[in-house]
């Protein structure tokens, strides 16, 4: 009986030091998705497959982390963001899933996919989940933006989804355009968006 019950507490105890790990190798920060990973595949005709979640596995975002984007910043962080989020977007009518990461000031990380509806216009578009998953963490400012499709054509935001990056980031921000095999083109919130309306054009309205 003794040794029954030393067993039974040494499998709690390694059960708890191995979620302890895996924990600990997914990093602080990240919010609106599952655990970053960079070999989940998504289905083509929409949300990814339970069997790819399964295999979704945050070490292999941590392994690529030696990687630095032009400002310095670990760039596999939110290529696996993005990732990782594009495997749980739900697309039953276009078959096309599509991810975005957002990196703040502060260095966290915040994912969002696409979410369509049979009444087509109340879809949701990544970005704007992204955004939302940002909100929603207490940040208010982007540094950086990762979009993430796999189609042969770059996708870029949409104007909609322009006009919601402007709100909280500045012209100079970058954009980095993706597919599941990394950057393919870089631009910026003000070149995608000239001419933004901001607050400056509420000045002096009366309310």
């Amino acid at each position: 009986m003794a040794t029954a019950r030393f067993l039974a507490r040494r499998g709690c105890s390694n059960s708890r030091r191995r979620r302890s790990t895996a924990s600990s190798r997914c990093g602080p920060g990240f919010s609106g998705g599952p655990a970053p990973s960079s070999h989940v595949r998504a289905s083509r005709r929409g949300a990814g497959s339970g069997r790819d979640r399964k295999r979704g596995s945050c070490h292999s975002a941590s392994r690529h982390h030696s990687r630095v984007s032009r400002n310095g910043w670990p760039t596999m962080t939110l290529l696996a963001a993005a990732i990782g989020a594009r495997a749980n977007a739900y697309a039953p009518y276009s078959g096309f899933s599509v991810g975005a990461a957002i990196r703040c000031p502060d260095g966290s990380v915040h994912a969002g996919c696409n979410v369509e509806n049979v009444a087509y216009p109340e879809g949701t578009c990544a970005e704007a989940g992204a955004i939302a998953a940002m909100v929603a963490a207490g940040r208010t400012a982007i540094a950086e933006v990762w979009v993430v499709s796999d189609g042969p054509e770059l996708v870029t935001p949409c104007g909609g989804c322009r006009q919601k990056l402007a709100e909280f980031a500045d012209a100079g921000v970058p954009v980095v355009l993706a597919d599941l095999g990394g950057e393919r083109a870089r631009t910026t919130v003000g070149a995608l968006l000239p001419g933004a309306f901001g607050p400056a054009h509420l000045a002096g309205t009366s309310e």
